[in-house]
Protein backbone atom coordinates (compact mmCIF):
# COMPACT_ATOMS: atom_id res chain seq x y z
CA UNK A 1 0.00 0.00 0.00
CA UNK A 2 1.16 3.14 -0.78
CA UNK A 3 2.36 4.90 2.69
CA UNK A 4 1.55 8.75 1.31
CA UNK A 5 -1.72 8.13 2.72
CA UNK A 6 -0.47 6.05 5.75
CA UNK A 7 -1.99 7.86 8.96
CA UNK A 8 1.34 8.93 10.81
CA UNK A 9 0.22 7.20 13.99
CA UNK A 10 3.60 5.66 15.65
CA UNK A 11 3.06 2.11 16.66
CA UNK A 12 6.22 2.81 19.45
CA UNK A 13 5.52 0.99 22.53
CA UNK A 14 3.25 -1.23 21.06
CA UNK A 15 5.20 -4.22 22.46
CA UNK A 16 4.56 -3.24 26.09
CA UNK A 17 0.62 -3.94 25.36
CA UNK A 18 1.66 -7.61 23.87
CA UNK A 19 -0.34 -9.39 21.32
CA UNK A 20 -3.09 -7.35 20.57
CA UNK A 21 -6.02 -10.40 19.99
CA UNK A 22 -8.67 -8.52 22.62
CA UNK A 23 -10.07 -5.44 22.86
CA UNK A 24 -8.54 -5.38 26.20
CA UNK A 25 -5.07 -5.16 24.79
CA UNK A 26 -6.52 -3.11 22.34
CA UNK A 27 -8.05 -0.34 24.63
CA UNK A 28 -4.40 -0.56 26.49
CA UNK A 29 -2.19 0.30 22.99
CA UNK A 30 -5.61 3.47 22.27
CA UNK A 31 -4.91 4.51 25.91
CA UNK A 32 -1.49 5.12 24.78
CA UNK A 33 -1.35 6.82 22.19
CA UNK A 34 -4.77 8.69 21.74
CA UNK A 35 -2.93 12.08 21.25
CA UNK A 36 -1.20 11.12 18.69
CA UNK A 37 -3.18 12.48 15.77
CA UNK A 38 -1.91 12.52 12.17
CA UNK A 39 -3.02 13.68 8.33
CA UNK A 40 -6.02 11.84 6.72
CA UNK A 41 -5.34 9.29 5.02
CA UNK A 42 -5.51 9.94 1.47
CA UNK A 43 -6.39 13.44 1.39
CA UNK A 44 -5.43 16.91 1.54
CA UNK A 45 -6.26 18.62 4.76
CA UNK A 46 -8.01 21.90 2.84
CA UNK A 47 -10.77 22.02 5.03
CA UNK A 48 -11.20 24.90 7.46
CA UNK A 49 -13.20 23.62 10.54
CA UNK A 50 -16.64 25.11 11.89
CA UNK A 51 -14.63 26.24 15.37
CA UNK A 52 -11.51 24.92 16.59
CA UNK A 53 -13.90 23.67 19.61
CA UNK A 54 -15.91 21.54 16.34
CA UNK A 55 -12.26 20.10 15.45
CA UNK A 56 -10.91 18.97 18.56
CA UNK A 57 -14.08 17.13 19.31
CA UNK A 58 -13.87 15.63 16.16
CA UNK A 59 -10.42 14.80 15.96
CA UNK A 60 -10.50 13.46 19.15
CA UNK A 61 -14.01 11.21 18.35
CA UNK A 62 -12.12 9.98 15.06
CA UNK A 63 -9.13 8.66 17.56
CA UNK A 64 -11.06 5.45 17.93
CA UNK A 65 -10.86 5.01 14.11
CA UNK A 66 -7.14 6.04 13.16
CA UNK A 67 -6.10 2.84 15.82
CA UNK A 68 -8.39 0.60 14.95
CA UNK A 69 -6.77 0.92 11.38
CA UNK A 70 -2.93 0.64 13.26
CA UNK A 71 -4.52 -2.18 14.51
CA UNK A 72 -5.83 -3.72 11.16
CA UNK A 73 -2.69 -2.67 9.08
CA UNK A 74 -0.07 -4.44 11.98
CA UNK A 75 -2.10 -7.83 12.18
CA UNK A 76 -1.77 -7.89 7.85
CA UNK A 77 -5.44 -7.01 7.88
CA UNK A 78 -5.71 -6.50 3.79
CA UNK A 79 -8.22 -8.95 2.97
CA UNK A 80 -11.18 -7.50 5.59
CA UNK A 81 -11.44 -4.70 7.83
CA UNK A 82 -9.55 -0.75 7.16
CA UNK A 83 -6.30 -2.03 6.10
CA UNK A 84 -7.72 -3.34 3.10
CA UNK A 85 -6.60 -2.09 -0.13
CA UNK A 86 -8.51 -0.59 -3.33
CA UNK A 87 -8.03 -2.61 -6.84
CA UNK A 88 -6.55 0.76 -8.57
CA UNK A 89 -4.05 2.83 -7.56
CA UNK A 90 -4.78 6.17 -6.35
CA UNK A 91 -4.33 8.64 -9.32
CA UNK A 92 -3.72 13.34 -8.68
CA UNK A 93 -6.38 14.26 -9.62
CA UNK A 94 -8.73 11.20 -8.67
CA UNK A 95 -10.86 9.85 -11.42
CA UNK A 96 -14.21 11.39 -11.91
CA UNK A 97 -16.80 9.57 -10.05
CA UNK A 98 -14.21 7.44 -8.50
CA UNK A 99 -14.70 6.72 -5.10
CA UNK A 100 -11.94 9.29 -4.00
CA UNK A 101 -13.17 11.64 -6.33
CA UNK A 102 -16.67 11.16 -4.40
CA UNK A 103 -15.40 11.21 -1.06
CA UNK A 104 -13.66 14.69 -1.38
CA UNK A 105 -16.24 15.86 -3.03
CA UNK A 106 -18.82 14.41 0.07
CA UNK A 107 -16.17 16.57 2.41
CA UNK A 108 -15.66 19.83 0.45
CA UNK A 109 -19.19 20.58 0.32
CA UNK A 110 -20.29 19.26 4.03
CA UNK A 111 -16.92 20.95 6.09
CA UNK A 112 -14.83 22.86 3.92
CA UNK A 113 -17.91 24.95 1.76
CA UNK A 114 -19.95 25.52 4.79
CA UNK A 115 -17.11 26.61 6.58
CA UNK A 116 -15.96 28.96 4.17
CA UNK A 117 -19.27 30.89 4.13
CA UNK A 118 -19.54 29.15 -0.11
CA UNK A 119 -22.91 28.34 -0.74
CA UNK A 120 -22.61 24.13 -0.42
CA UNK A 121 -24.05 22.07 -2.97
CA UNK A 122 -25.80 20.11 -0.65
CA UNK A 123 -28.40 18.60 -3.58
CA UNK A 124 -25.18 16.26 -4.61
CA UNK A 125 -24.87 15.08 -0.95
CA UNK A 126 -27.46 12.23 -1.78
CA UNK A 127 -26.10 11.47 -5.07
CA UNK A 128 -22.59 11.32 -4.23
CA UNK A 129 -23.42 8.75 -1.41
CA UNK A 130 -25.62 6.26 -3.65
CA UNK A 131 -22.35 6.08 -5.86
CA UNK A 132 -20.08 5.74 -2.82
CA UNK A 133 -22.08 2.72 -1.85
CA UNK A 134 -22.14 1.27 -5.03
CA UNK A 135 -18.79 1.35 -5.33
CA UNK A 136 -18.39 -0.25 -1.67
CA UNK A 137 -20.64 -3.07 -2.96
CA UNK A 138 -19.01 -3.59 -6.20
CA UNK A 139 -15.64 -4.01 -4.73
CA UNK A 140 -16.92 -6.32 -1.74
CA UNK A 141 -18.91 -8.36 -4.58
CA UNK A 142 -15.28 -8.98 -6.13
CA UNK A 143 -14.17 -10.24 -2.87
CA UNK A 144 -17.06 -12.33 -2.35
CA UNK A 145 -17.17 -13.66 -5.97
CA UNK A 146 -13.60 -12.97 -7.59
CA UNK A 147 -15.75 -11.62 -10.80
CA UNK A 148 -14.31 -8.51 -12.60
CA UNK A 149 -16.89 -5.67 -13.28
CA UNK A 150 -16.45 -2.35 -14.96
CA UNK A 151 -16.90 -0.58 -11.62
CA UNK A 152 -14.23 -1.62 -10.45
CA UNK A 153 -11.51 0.90 -12.04
CA UNK A 154 -13.50 3.48 -10.07
CA UNK A 155 -12.18 1.76 -6.84
CA UNK A 156 -9.34 3.57 -6.02
CA UNK A 157 -8.80 4.05 -2.19
CA UNK A 158 -5.42 3.64 -0.99
CA UNK A 159 -7.61 1.30 1.97
CA UNK A 160 -11.01 1.06 3.44
CA UNK A 161 -10.31 3.49 5.88
CA UNK A 162 -9.71 6.33 3.39
CA UNK A 163 -13.29 5.70 2.58
CA UNK A 164 -14.45 4.95 6.55
CA UNK A 165 -12.61 7.80 8.10
CA UNK A 166 -14.16 10.57 6.25
CA UNK A 167 -17.41 9.16 6.05
CA UNK A 168 -17.52 9.14 10.16
CA UNK A 169 -15.84 12.66 9.99
CA UNK A 170 -18.35 14.45 7.60
CA UNK A 171 -21.26 12.27 10.10
CA UNK A 172 -19.74 13.79 13.00
CA UNK A 173 -19.17 17.17 11.84
CA UNK A 174 -23.43 16.68 11.06
CA UNK A 175 -23.87 15.57 14.31
CA UNK A 176 -22.20 17.80 16.32
CA UNK A 177 -23.49 21.02 14.52
CA UNK A 178 -27.02 20.96 14.76
CA UNK A 179 -27.86 24.17 12.31
CA UNK A 180 -25.55 22.61 9.60
CA UNK A 181 -27.30 19.30 9.28
CA UNK A 182 -30.95 21.22 9.52
CA UNK A 183 -29.61 22.74 6.49
CA UNK A 184 -29.13 19.66 5.06
CA UNK A 185 -32.26 18.31 5.49
CA UNK A 186 -34.00 21.38 4.23
CA UNK A 187 -32.33 21.03 0.55
CA UNK A 188 -32.68 17.11 0.29
CA UNK A 189 -34.34 15.59 3.50
CA UNK A 190 -36.33 13.54 2.09
CA UNK A 191 -33.62 11.86 -0.61
CA UNK A 192 -31.59 11.33 2.41
CA UNK A 193 -33.85 9.86 4.80
CA UNK A 194 -34.73 7.34 1.89
CA UNK A 195 -31.26 6.12 1.70
CA UNK A 196 -30.56 6.23 5.61
CA UNK A 197 -33.40 4.38 6.58
CA UNK A 198 -32.88 1.56 3.46
CA UNK A 199 -30.84 -1.59 4.91
CA UNK A 200 -30.63 -2.79 1.33
CA UNK A 201 -28.93 0.53 0.26
CA UNK A 202 -26.73 0.17 3.51
CA UNK A 203 -26.23 -3.34 3.69
CA UNK A 204 -26.41 -4.88 0.36
CA UNK A 205 -28.93 -6.85 -0.93
CA UNK A 206 -27.23 -10.19 -0.85
CA UNK A 207 -25.64 -10.18 2.15
CA UNK A 208 -29.69 -8.73 3.07
CA UNK A 209 -31.17 -11.33 1.57
CA UNK A 210 -29.50 -14.39 3.76
CA UNK A 211 -30.73 -12.55 6.68
CA UNK A 212 -34.03 -12.58 5.71
CA UNK A 213 -33.93 -15.62 4.27
CA UNK A 214 -32.66 -16.98 7.85
CA UNK A 215 -35.08 -15.36 10.14
CA UNK A 216 -38.07 -15.74 7.81
CA UNK A 217 -37.67 -19.83 8.00
CA UNK A 218 -36.48 -19.88 11.31
CA UNK A 219 -39.89 -17.70 12.34
CA UNK A 220 -41.65 -20.42 10.28
CA UNK A 221 -39.79 -23.48 12.43
CA UNK A 222 -38.77 -24.77 9.11
CA UNK A 223 -35.22 -25.42 9.77
CA UNK A 224 -33.97 -28.82 9.58
CA UNK A 225 -30.08 -29.56 9.66
CA UNK A 226 -29.75 -29.45 5.89
CA UNK A 227 -31.45 -25.53 5.77
CA UNK A 228 -29.03 -24.30 8.69
CA UNK A 229 -25.98 -26.14 6.96
CA UNK A 230 -26.77 -24.11 3.46
CA UNK A 231 -27.85 -21.15 5.73
CA UNK A 232 -24.80 -21.35 7.97
CA UNK A 233 -22.64 -21.57 4.36
CA UNK A 234 -24.11 -18.43 2.94
CA UNK A 235 -23.79 -16.62 5.95
CA UNK A 236 -20.02 -17.46 6.35
CA UNK A 237 -19.67 -16.58 2.41
CA UNK A 238 -21.77 -12.91 2.93
CA UNK A 239 -19.65 -12.33 6.10
CA UNK A 240 -16.81 -11.02 3.37
CA UNK A 241 -18.72 -8.00 2.12
CA UNK A 242 -17.88 -5.32 4.88
CA UNK A 243 -19.91 -2.46 2.49
CA UNK A 244 -21.98 -1.78 5.58
CA UNK A 245 -18.81 -1.90 8.17
CA UNK A 246 -17.24 0.43 6.23
CA UNK A 247 -19.93 2.75 5.29
CA UNK A 248 -22.57 2.97 8.36
CA UNK A 249 -20.29 5.58 10.47
CA UNK A 250 -21.81 8.34 7.81
CA UNK A 251 -25.60 6.84 8.60
CA UNK A 252 -25.50 6.24 12.15
CA UNK A 253 -23.83 9.31 13.19
CA UNK A 254 -26.20 11.88 11.01
CA UNK A 255 -28.71 9.35 12.98
CA UNK A 256 -27.40 10.01 16.55
CA UNK A 257 -27.55 13.96 15.11
CA UNK A 258 -31.46 13.72 14.57
CA UNK A 259 -31.76 12.18 18.38
CA UNK A 260 -29.78 15.32 19.73
CA UNK A 261 -32.41 17.82 18.35
CA UNK A 262 -35.68 18.41 20.37
CA UNK A 263 -38.10 17.59 17.81
CA UNK A 264 -40.14 20.92 17.18
CA UNK A 265 -41.29 20.40 13.86
CA UNK A 266 -43.30 17.04 12.40
CA UNK A 267 -40.31 16.22 9.87
CA UNK A 268 -37.74 16.15 13.04
CA UNK A 269 -40.03 14.35 15.04
CA UNK A 270 -40.22 11.45 12.35
CA UNK A 271 -36.58 11.32 12.10
CA UNK A 272 -35.88 10.75 15.29
CA UNK A 273 -38.58 8.01 15.77
CA UNK A 274 -37.25 6.51 12.67
CA UNK A 275 -33.78 6.65 13.73
CA UNK A 276 -34.43 5.61 17.15
CA UNK A 277 -36.35 2.17 15.36
CA UNK A 278 -33.40 1.81 12.87
CA UNK A 279 -30.46 2.32 16.04
CA UNK A 280 -32.53 -0.65 18.17
CA UNK A 281 -33.29 -2.56 15.58
CA UNK A 282 -29.35 -2.67 14.23
CA UNK A 283 -28.09 -3.15 18.35
CA UNK A 284 -30.26 -5.52 19.31
CA UNK A 285 -30.25 -7.96 16.43
CA UNK A 286 -27.45 -10.16 16.37
CA UNK A 287 -27.28 -10.87 12.39
CA UNK A 288 -27.35 -6.93 12.01
CA UNK A 289 -24.51 -6.31 15.10
CA UNK A 290 -22.38 -8.96 13.10
CA UNK A 291 -23.25 -7.04 9.68
CA UNK A 292 -22.10 -3.75 11.36
CA UNK A 293 -19.31 -4.57 13.66
CA UNK A 294 -17.70 -2.46 16.37
CA UNK A 295 -17.76 0.41 13.70
CA UNK A 296 -21.57 0.77 14.65
CA UNK A 297 -20.28 0.63 18.63
CA UNK A 298 -18.19 3.53 17.94
CA UNK A 299 -20.45 5.77 16.59
CA UNK A 300 -22.89 4.83 19.62
CA UNK A 301 -20.39 6.07 22.38
CA UNK A 302 -22.24 9.33 21.63
CA UNK A 303 -25.17 7.84 23.31
CA UNK A 304 -23.50 6.06 25.86
CA UNK A 305 -22.00 9.41 27.43
CA UNK A 306 -25.27 11.66 27.42
CA UNK A 307 -27.55 10.16 29.78
CA UNK A 308 -30.48 11.82 28.35
CA UNK A 309 -30.01 10.32 24.84
CA UNK A 310 -29.02 7.14 26.52
CA UNK A 311 -32.27 7.21 28.38
CA UNK A 312 -34.21 7.82 25.11
CA UNK A 313 -32.31 5.09 23.41
CA UNK A 314 -33.11 2.52 26.35
CA UNK A 315 -36.61 3.47 26.71
CA UNK A 316 -37.21 2.75 22.85
CA UNK A 317 -35.79 -1.08 23.29
CA UNK A 318 -32.05 -0.37 23.40
CA UNK A 319 -30.93 -2.06 26.27
CA UNK A 320 -30.60 -4.88 24.88
CA UNK A 321 -28.07 -3.67 22.53
CA UNK A 322 -25.90 -1.41 25.37
CA UNK A 323 -25.69 -4.93 27.32
CA UNK A 324 -24.13 -6.71 23.96
CA UNK A 325 -21.89 -3.96 23.66
CA UNK A 326 -20.72 -5.12 27.18
CA UNK A 327 -18.72 -7.48 25.62
CA UNK A 328 -16.40 -7.85 23.70
CA UNK A 329 -16.55 -4.13 21.45
CA UNK A 330 -14.56 -1.03 20.58
CA UNK A 331 -16.41 0.46 24.01
CA UNK A 332 -16.90 -1.92 26.09
CA UNK A 333 -15.82 -0.65 29.20
CA UNK A 334 -18.08 3.00 28.58
CA UNK A 335 -20.86 0.73 27.48
CA UNK A 336 -20.28 -1.07 31.17
CA UNK A 337 -20.23 2.31 33.20
CA UNK A 338 -23.78 3.26 30.80
CA UNK A 339 -25.38 0.29 32.20
CA UNK A 340 -23.92 0.45 35.91
CA UNK A 341 -25.54 4.30 35.73
CA UNK A 342 -28.71 3.68 33.96
CA UNK A 343 -31.74 5.58 36.38
CA UNK A 344 -34.58 3.96 36.91
CA UNK A 345 -36.69 5.43 34.19
CA UNK A 346 -34.32 3.83 31.48
CA UNK A 347 -35.72 0.79 32.54
CA UNK A 348 -39.06 1.23 32.40
CA UNK A 349 -41.82 0.94 29.54
CA UNK A 350 -40.12 -1.74 27.56
CA UNK A 351 -41.62 -4.25 25.20
CA UNK A 352 -42.00 -8.11 25.64
CA UNK A 353 -39.56 -7.75 22.30
CA UNK A 354 -36.91 -5.31 24.21
CA UNK A 355 -37.47 -7.67 27.03
CA UNK A 356 -36.16 -10.09 25.26
CA UNK A 357 -33.40 -8.79 23.44
CA UNK A 358 -32.03 -7.65 26.77
CA UNK A 359 -32.54 -10.66 28.57
CA UNK A 360 -30.79 -12.49 25.49
CA UNK A 361 -27.81 -9.78 25.68
CA UNK A 362 -27.45 -10.33 29.36
CA UNK A 363 -27.02 -14.33 28.83
CA UNK A 364 -23.91 -13.21 26.25
CA UNK A 365 -22.62 -11.12 29.21
CA UNK A 366 -22.47 -13.86 31.63
CA UNK A 367 -20.34 -15.83 29.05
CA UNK A 368 -17.83 -13.38 28.87
CA UNK A 369 -15.00 -14.41 31.27
CA UNK A 370 -12.53 -11.58 31.91
CA UNK A 371 -10.69 -9.25 35.13
CA UNK A 372 -14.07 -7.30 35.09
CA UNK A 373 -17.07 -9.41 36.48
CA UNK A 374 -19.42 -9.74 33.46
CA UNK A 375 -22.16 -11.53 36.47
CA UNK A 376 -22.58 -8.08 38.11
CA UNK A 377 -24.24 -6.77 35.34
CA UNK A 378 -26.39 -9.63 34.45
CA UNK A 379 -27.45 -9.27 38.04
CA UNK A 380 -28.29 -5.51 37.86
CA UNK A 381 -30.31 -6.25 34.86
CA UNK A 382 -32.24 -9.04 36.45
CA UNK A 383 -32.99 -7.09 39.27
CA UNK A 384 -34.27 -4.00 37.34
CA UNK A 385 -36.44 -5.94 35.17
CA UNK A 386 -38.16 -8.19 37.90
CA UNK A 387 -38.59 -5.48 39.59
CA UNK A 388 -40.25 -3.26 36.67
CA UNK A 389 -42.14 -6.47 35.26
CA UNK A 390 -42.06 -9.38 37.11
CA UNK A 391 -41.75 -13.14 36.16
CA UNK A 392 -42.95 -13.21 32.91
CA UNK A 393 -39.31 -11.87 30.91
CA UNK A 394 -37.32 -14.56 32.65
CA UNK A 395 -40.19 -17.62 31.47
CA UNK A 396 -40.17 -15.84 28.23
CA UNK A 397 -36.52 -16.24 27.73
CA UNK A 398 -36.26 -19.48 29.10
CA UNK A 399 -38.96 -20.96 26.48
CA UNK A 400 -36.58 -18.97 23.36
CA UNK A 401 -33.24 -19.28 24.69
CA UNK A 402 -30.35 -22.36 24.90
CA UNK A 403 -29.19 -24.68 27.36
CA UNK A 404 -27.74 -23.00 30.54
CA UNK A 405 -29.15 -19.43 30.26
CA UNK A 406 -32.53 -20.65 29.39
CA UNK A 407 -32.55 -22.48 32.72
CA UNK A 408 -31.21 -20.01 34.67
CA UNK A 409 -34.19 -17.66 33.91
CA UNK A 410 -36.57 -20.51 34.31
CA UNK A 411 -34.93 -21.23 37.58
CA UNK A 412 -35.37 -17.72 38.61
CA UNK A 413 -38.66 -17.46 37.60
CA UNK A 414 -39.27 -20.20 39.83
CA UNK A 415 -37.85 -18.92 42.94
CA UNK A 416 -39.56 -15.25 42.70
CA UNK A 417 -42.68 -17.22 42.26
CA UNK A 418 -42.08 -19.14 45.16
CA UNK A 419 -40.75 -16.79 47.70
CA UNK A 420 -43.04 -14.05 46.87
CA UNK A 421 -40.38 -11.45 47.48
CA UNK A 422 -42.01 -8.85 44.90
CA UNK A 423 -38.97 -6.45 45.23
CA UNK A 424 -35.79 -8.96 44.91
CA UNK A 425 -32.47 -7.14 46.03
CA UNK A 426 -29.44 -7.43 44.05
CA UNK A 427 -27.98 -9.68 46.81
CA UNK A 428 -30.63 -12.07 47.09
CA UNK A 429 -30.35 -13.09 43.45
CA UNK A 430 -26.88 -13.42 43.31
CA UNK A 431 -27.74 -16.20 46.14
CA UNK A 432 -30.62 -17.49 43.88
CA UNK A 433 -27.66 -17.59 41.42
CA UNK A 434 -25.09 -19.62 43.20
CA UNK A 435 -27.84 -22.03 44.43
CA UNK A 436 -28.26 -22.43 40.64
CA UNK A 437 -24.52 -22.85 39.97
CA UNK A 438 -24.26 -25.32 42.32
CA UNK A 439 -26.90 -27.53 41.14
CA UNK A 440 -26.60 -30.93 40.02
CA UNK A 441 -27.03 -31.40 36.23
CA UNK A 442 -30.09 -33.35 36.28
CA UNK A 443 -31.84 -30.98 38.33
CA UNK A 444 -30.90 -28.18 35.71
CA UNK A 445 -32.16 -30.77 32.83
CA UNK A 446 -35.95 -31.13 34.60
CA UNK A 447 -35.85 -27.60 35.06
CA UNK A 448 -34.99 -26.78 31.15
CA UNK A 449 -37.58 -29.82 30.30
CA UNK A 450 -40.17 -27.87 31.82
CA UNK A 451 -39.09 -24.39 30.35
CA UNK A 452 -39.13 -26.32 26.65
CA UNK A 453 -42.34 -25.30 24.29
CA UNK A 454 -44.15 -28.27 22.83
CA UNK A 455 -41.81 -28.77 19.99
CA UNK A 456 -38.77 -28.40 22.19
CA UNK A 457 -39.65 -31.08 24.01
CA UNK A 458 -40.26 -33.59 20.62
CA UNK A 459 -36.93 -32.37 19.46
CA UNK A 460 -34.85 -32.95 22.51
CA UNK A 461 -36.54 -36.26 23.56
CA UNK A 462 -32.36 -37.87 23.35
CA UNK A 463 -31.03 -35.36 25.89
CA UNK A 464 -33.69 -34.92 28.51
CA UNK A 465 -35.47 -38.50 28.41
CA UNK A 466 -35.00 -41.51 29.34
CA UNK A 467 -31.21 -42.95 29.44
CA UNK A 468 -32.24 -46.07 29.10
CA UNK A 469 -31.45 -47.33 25.92
CA UNK A 470 -33.74 -49.96 26.13
CA UNK A 471 -36.92 -48.40 27.85
CA UNK A 472 -40.03 -48.72 25.67
CA UNK A 473 -42.11 -45.72 26.25
CA UNK A 474 -38.73 -43.66 25.35
CA UNK A 475 -39.22 -46.00 22.16
CA UNK A 476 -42.55 -45.10 21.82
CA UNK A 477 -42.24 -41.43 22.02
CA UNK A 478 -39.25 -41.34 19.25
CA UNK A 479 -42.07 -42.98 17.16
CA UNK A 480 -44.65 -40.69 17.73
CA UNK A 481 -42.18 -37.69 17.22
CA UNK A 482 -42.32 -38.97 12.93
CA UNK A 483 -46.12 -38.94 13.45
CA UNK A 484 -47.46 -35.22 14.23
CA UNK A 485 -51.16 -36.08 13.40
CA UNK A 486 -51.27 -38.35 16.53
CA UNK A 487 -49.65 -35.92 19.35
CA UNK A 488 -53.12 -34.91 20.88
CA UNK A 489 -53.67 -33.07 24.03
CA UNK A 490 -53.46 -36.13 25.92
CA UNK A 491 -50.50 -37.66 24.30
CA UNK A 492 -48.38 -34.05 24.94
CA UNK A 493 -49.70 -34.09 28.87
CA UNK A 494 -47.96 -37.71 29.00
CA UNK A 495 -44.84 -36.61 27.67
CA UNK A 496 -44.38 -33.22 29.46
CA UNK A 497 -44.99 -35.85 32.68
CA UNK A 498 -43.04 -38.39 31.87
CA UNK A 499 -39.93 -35.41 31.32
CA UNK A 500 -40.86 -34.09 34.91
CA UNK A 501 -40.35 -37.57 36.51
CA UNK A 502 -36.96 -38.30 35.65
CA UNK A 503 -35.03 -39.91 38.29
CA UNK A 504 -31.07 -39.20 38.68
CA UNK A 505 -28.30 -41.88 39.19
CA UNK A 506 -27.85 -41.58 42.66
CA UNK A 507 -24.09 -41.73 42.51
CA UNK A 508 -23.12 -39.50 39.93
CA UNK A 509 -26.19 -37.50 39.06
CA UNK A 510 -25.36 -37.37 35.49
CA UNK A 511 -27.86 -39.94 33.91
CA UNK A 512 -31.54 -39.39 34.03
CA UNK A 513 -34.24 -42.09 33.95
CA UNK A 514 -37.54 -42.76 34.04
CA UNK A 515 -38.29 -44.96 36.63
CA UNK A 516 -36.38 -47.26 39.32
CA UNK A 517 -36.76 -50.30 37.10
CA UNK A 518 -34.76 -48.28 33.73
CA UNK A 519 -31.99 -46.98 36.41
CA UNK A 520 -31.25 -50.95 37.56
CA UNK A 521 -31.86 -52.23 33.85
CA UNK A 522 -29.30 -49.56 32.72
CA UNK A 523 -26.81 -50.27 35.64
CA UNK A 524 -23.67 -51.95 33.87
CA UNK A 525 -23.96 -49.86 30.51
CA UNK A 526 -23.98 -46.86 32.83
CA UNK A 527 -21.07 -47.97 34.89
CA UNK A 528 -18.17 -46.45 33.20
CA UNK A 529 -19.54 -43.02 32.38
CA UNK A 530 -21.00 -42.92 36.03
CA UNK A 531 -17.35 -43.49 37.30
CA UNK A 532 -16.08 -40.77 35.41
CA UNK A 533 -18.47 -38.14 36.33
CA UNK A 534 -18.12 -38.85 40.11
CA UNK A 535 -13.90 -38.29 39.29
CA UNK A 536 -15.51 -34.27 38.94
CA UNK A 537 -16.31 -31.73 41.30
CA UNK A 538 -19.37 -33.23 43.92
CA UNK A 539 -22.22 -32.13 43.56
CA UNK A 540 -24.16 -30.05 45.78
CA UNK A 541 -28.23 -30.21 47.06
CA UNK A 542 -30.26 -27.63 47.86
CA UNK A 543 -34.01 -25.80 46.91
CA UNK A 544 -33.31 -27.09 43.47
CA UNK A 545 -34.50 -30.52 44.87
CA UNK A 546 -38.46 -29.11 45.10
CA UNK A 547 -38.20 -26.84 43.19
CA UNK A 548 -40.84 -28.25 40.25
CA UNK A 549 -42.97 -29.47 42.76
CA UNK A 550 -46.15 -28.12 42.09
CA UNK A 551 -45.63 -26.38 38.82
CA UNK A 552 -48.21 -26.85 36.09
CA UNK A 553 -47.35 -27.61 32.44
CA UNK A 554 -49.48 -24.64 31.34
CA UNK A 555 -47.28 -22.52 33.11
CA UNK A 556 -43.98 -23.04 31.01
CA UNK A 557 -46.34 -23.73 28.05
CA UNK A 558 -47.29 -22.12 24.82
CA UNK A 559 -50.78 -21.90 23.27
CA UNK A 560 -51.08 -24.26 19.82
Amino acid sequence: MDEEFAPNDGLDGLQDVGYLDTWETFDAYFARHHNDVGEIDGLDDDGAPHSLTLQEIVKEELELTRSAYQLSKMYGGYDGGFAAPGIVSPTKPPVKNGMMHCIKMLRKIVIKDYDDGVTPNFAAIPVILRRIQELLHAYYMFKLTGVRTPELMFCDFPSIFSVSYVLHEVGLTLQLDPPRLEVLMNEVGPQLEEMLFDDAHIIGRSRLSVIELQEVMSYRGELNADDENTISRMMEMSEKDMAAYASVYFYADVMIGFLMTAGTTEDQRRRERKSLQKLVHWTTNNNMRAVFGDTLTDSLRSVYRDESLLIKFCRAGGIGGLMFDCTMTACSSMAQKAVRSLPEAAWEAHTSTALLNTTRSMAEIKKVQNSWKPLDLMILGCHNIYKNYGIAPFIEASETMGWEEAMFYSYLAHQFQQRGLPRQSEDEIRALYEEFDDSPLDIKARCRWAALNRAGRWDFLELYGCDNEECCERADYLRLRTIKAFRDEKTETRLYEWGQGMIACEACHAANYCSSKCREIALSSHAGACARAQEGPAHAHGPWQDMLAGLAAEQFEEPF
